[in-house]
């Protein structure tokens, strides 16, 4: 029996159980919903599903209770999963199945001597209880399991949380993401995903291009990153630095240009304890393929060099093949000459969301070559070579395995950084703040001291 007590109000409780279960599970959870206290009873029925069979949730102050004896239902009314009539790009594995939820669909592929044993267990399709689990804290009840189709193949995981609504119990924050390997967006996949048979140890999120979320595991070929991220400190926006273990900054301050920050006061610049710059030297145009040079490449160079700022370079490729991304890392080398170029000679390689750039549709295995290409060309000549790109190119638009001695330059804009591989440069901010700069400007801190 339990008995809760505020002022004149009581609330009691008498039920029996099972007490061969797990008492963890049975005993009820104090947690705080809409910012009010609740005691919560997970419930489970006979048999060995993980799924509740019932949830009552108590408001402490004034006892008022709410219960779901439907959150199967609930959770399977976020997604459908059908057999497609279409056909997949695989032959070893022509059956389709889509899974879709209320931001994206995903397409599975499956072998034909698997699509009998799946079909016969339709009405379980797709399956989710057999890896539900719950947790119940002072934060709240949170929820996940993975999606499974039969027993043999991983779809995904689901994950959300429970809410009081007036109506009673609901659902919230629910988010599915779908386990990939990491060359899911290659342009000769398209689309379509073949299912994983383990869950991953570890995994990185990753948003598709239409509206999925990916969850690709982490390849521990590729070397992992070694930060300590309780030593960045990210309380200035316009000025985030790395520090050892005494506190003391370690990380050197930088920012990039190119002609969208005009005339630059480089003296100013300085002042404001700005150490490198990153400088675009040019470009390859995305429709026609042509070479140009940054138009004020040269006065940002000679800005730099007047005003004790180290400074490196960097060219956003458009290369569809290697004698392109030769041709281009050649170009680089005769603009550089004459200047001191003490940082990286970066080549950035970005997909042009929006837009049918003509590198859009380069697999990750030409896209790997372009840049190593470029790189090895670059090193040949003494410079120091670096790839710029974001999340999701550094891990499915690149074959990291392939460009593991090659310095990373890694955007992301957020001081929770998950990023799980090495890298030297990271870049937190497209919309920072500088003095001698009127606008925004991107920010940047490097790992590595270049100029040594």
């Amino acid at each position: 029996c339990l008995m809760i007590e505020s002022g004149s109000g009581r609330y009691s409780c008498e039920k029996d159980y099972d007490l061969s279960s797990d008492l963890a599970l049975l005993a009820p959870s104090f947690t705080k919903l809409n910012d009010r206290t609740m005691l919560a009873f997970i419930e489970y029925g006979s048999g060995k599903r993980n799924i509740p069979s019932s949830i009552r949730i108590v408001d402490c102050e004034t006892f008022h209770t709410y219960t779901c004896s439907r959150l199967s239902e609930l959770i399977n009314n976020l997604m459908k999963v059908r057999e497609s009539e279409e056909l997949s790009v695989y032959d070893d594995a022509p059956i389709v199945y889509t899974l879709t939820t209320a931001r994206a669909s995903y397409k599975y592929t499956i072998p034909e001597e698997y699509y009998n044993e799946i079909a016969y267990n339709s009405d379980s399709v797709p399956e989710i209880d057999s890896e539900f689990s719950i947790t119940v804290d002072e934060e709240g009840i949170s929820w996940k399991t993975n999606v499974k189709l039969g027993d043999r193949y991983y779809l995904g995981q689901l994950t959300g949380n429970l809410n009081i609504y007036e109506f009673g119990i609901g659902l919230s924050g629910s988010r599915f993401g779908a386990f990939v390997p990491a060359d899911q967006e290659d342009t000769q996949r398209k689309g379509f995903i073949r299912p994983a048979q383990n869950v991953p140890k570890d995994f990185l999120t990753i948003g598709g291009y239409n509206n999925e979320t990916f969850y690709v595991s982490v390849n521990d070929e590729i070397p992992l990153c070694v930060y300590d991220w309780d030593k960045l400190n990210s309380d200035d926006p316009d000025n985030w630095y790395y520090t050892d273990d005494e506190g003391g900054k370690i990380s050197i301050r930088g920012i990039d240009v190119s002609r969208y920050q005009g005339n630059i006061n480089w003296a100013q610049v300085a002042e404001d304890g700005v150490e490198f710059a990153m400088i675009r030297l040019g470009f390859r145009g995305m429709n026609q393929g042509t070479l140009e040079m940054d138009e004020f490449f040269a006065a940002n160079m000679k800005g730099t060099r007047e005003n004790g700022i180290k400074a490196g370079v960097y060219f956003f490729s458009q290369a569809v093949n290697e004698k392109e991304a030769l041709q281009e890392a050649e170009f680089v080398l005769n603009a550089i000459k004459g200047y001191d170029v003490e940082y990286p000679v970066v080549i950035d390689t970005e997909r042009i969301s929006g837009y049918d750039a003509r590198a859009n549709s380069l697999s990750r295995e030409e896209r790997t070559q372009i840049c190593r290409t470029f790189c090895e060309k670059i090193a040949e000549a003494g410079y120091r070579p670096m790839i710029y790109a974001n999340t999701k190119y550094m891990v499915m638009g690149l074959d990291l395995t392939e460009l593991k001695d090659i310095d990373k330059w890694f955007a992301v804009y957020s001081d929770k950084i998950t990023f799980p591989y090495d890298f030297q440069m990271l870049q937190y901010s497209e919309s920072g703040k500088v003095k001698g700069i009127s606008g925004n400007v991107d920010l940047n801190i490097s790992f590595t001291d270049y100029s040594r």
